[in-house]
């Protein structure tokens, strides 16, 4: 975005045709890039949020000018005068203070009310706003059709408590097939994400599955469920689902893996009992003025991730380190390459009897062999790259912290001994706006993906085969 020292607004109208002209910019050099013959619409949305974001990070004083600018007092003034329970009211009074005020004087009133959900629905209308020209004032929950995206609630037959009781596998062996049937959601007319959210709305006892997928993969997904889960219902959703409450504390977390991302995690044949049930239960201590969501975005575009393991694989089998096998790999956290090499390094090599040196050419090939099998049990599915999101919102910092932390404890069932386990990352201050920003919008981030197989991302979430409550959550199937 240009330099504003020689160009500052004087009314929304300038404003407007300034970011609209930046947003067709921002398409024509797309085009001109050589890799789409067509701006396609979901790229189309992403512009648009980039666009405002920049816009949005920009110093008032650069911008606008001073007689165009509500000083600080102005916008004080006007979040005291928005009513505090009133989501529609608030929403209509923002939208006027967008025509009249302008963008940038319309977003720092929105900041400062801080308010999650006020701030999420003002976002998605103000992406119309840019797109059009002017402002649809037919509701503010229209996210999906702005994203060319649908949410849709799915919902399964339960067991009968009757008939024989079922597997783990047979429980979530058709999920890994449900992910492999999705890994054609990626074309050249969308950016090949989907996400999976399981979600306790604040006013609600239930417990929701919802799936999203791009507008044009609408079929690709009705087929796949109803190939993989014949029982199953889905509803498309017309309104989001919300678990923000105003003046209530938001905790947002990442779920990482600990160690690098070739060493895998637990799987579902390794479990006696449906490790679902453990994440749902986390849920089941929630009151109804509560909210919680799991969020799982899955990028379905064509990686070589599994192909640079199985290349690893070949280094170690020629006798190199871990670490000299898959030296672009790390841990997460920005460990440095000196704590790195101490927990994977091989010792420096020393004289010793001729006994002794075989004792331990030996057991370095078993040790060597042991990073095989498991990195191989790794590639022997899929590997796609997955964002994990939990959101909380509670009363009071406290009680978030501590839902936030029983959600985190039901993923410790997934660490897997001599391989890989799973870390909560919190994301606080500034992060958390953009955290939540990426999740009311289910943005891929690649800078917190995690790599899983369909194996590993079926046992961690699949369909619920039971029936699920925000209170006394798990009804078992006997």
């Amino acid at each position: 975005m240009e330099n504003f020292e020689q160009r500052k607004f004087n009314n929304p109208e300038e404003e407007l045709q300034y970011l609209r002209k930046e947003l067709s910019d921002r398409q024509q050099a797309e085009r001109l890039s050589g890799n789409q013959e067509n701006f396609e619409p979901k790229r189309e949305e992403r512009s648009i949020m980039e666009t405002i974001q920049q816009y949005k990070e920009a110093k008032p004083e650069e911008v606008i000018t001073e007689e165009f600018r509500l000083g600080a007092g102005e916008i004080e003034k006007i979040v005291l005068n928005l009513p505090p329970e009133e989501h529609d009211e608030t929403m209509t009074k923002l939208l006027g203070l967008l025509e009249e005020k302008g963008i940038k004087n319309a977003l720092m009133a929105v900041e400062e009310l801080n308010n999650p959900h006020i701030e999420d629905d003002f976002h998605r209308v103000l992406i119309q706003y840019v797109k059009n020209g002017y402002i649809e004032k037919s509701g503010s929950k229209e996210k999906h059709k702005e994203l060319r995206m649908t949410l849709f609630e799915i919902v399964l037959p339960e067991f009968s408590r009757g008939g024989e009781r079922p597997d783990i596998q047979s429980l979530i062996a058709p999920m890994e097939q449900f992910y492999a049937g999705m890994l054609s959601i990626a074309d050249q007319e969308n950016l090949g994400y989907f996400s999976l959210e399981i979600a306790a709305s604040n006013n609600s006892d239930d417990l929701v599955v919802y799936c999203t997928v791009p507008d044009n993969k609408i079929g690709l997904f009705e087929k796949q469920i109803s190939a993989v889960f014949p029982g199953a219902k889905i509803k498309e959703k017309k309104d989001d689902f919300n678990i923000f409450r105003k003046d209530y504390s938001i905790k947002g977390a990442n779920v990482l893996l600990h160690k690098r991302p070739f060493w895998g995690l637990k799987t579902y044949e390794n479990f006696s009992n449906d490790p679902i049930n453990v994440v749902l239960s986390s849920f089941s201590r929630l009151t109804r003025d509560e909210g919680a969501a799991i969020q799982f975005v899955v990028d379905t575009r064509k990686n070589n991730f599994n192909s640079k393991f199985q290349n690893g694989i070949r280094e170690l089998q020629a006798g190199k380190s871990v670490t000299e096998a898959f030296g672009e790999y790390h841990l997460v956290l920005n460990l440095t390459n000196k704590l790195l090499n101490s927990f994977f390094s091989s010792p420096k090599k020393v004289e010793a009897p001729k006994d002794l040196k075989e004792a331990e050419k030996n057991k370095v090939k078993s040790v060597d062999q042991d990073a095989i099998n498991n990195i191989q049990e790794k590639i022997s599915h899929p590997i796609l790259p997955v964002n994990i999101r939990v959101v909380v919102s509670a009363k009071g910092e406290v009680r978030a912290d501590m839902i936030l932390n029983e959600i985190e404890s039901s993923f410790n069932q997934f660490t897997k001994p001599y391989g890989n386990n799973i870390i909560f990352v919190e994301s606080l201050d500034k992060k958390l706006k953009n955290f939540l920003y990426n999740f009311s919008f289910r943005i891929f981030d690649n800078n917190t993906r995690v790599l899983l197989n369909t194996k590993e991302l079926s046992t961690i979430f699949h369909f619920p085969s039971v029936k699920i409550k925000q209170t006394n959550i798990i009804e078992s199937v006997e």
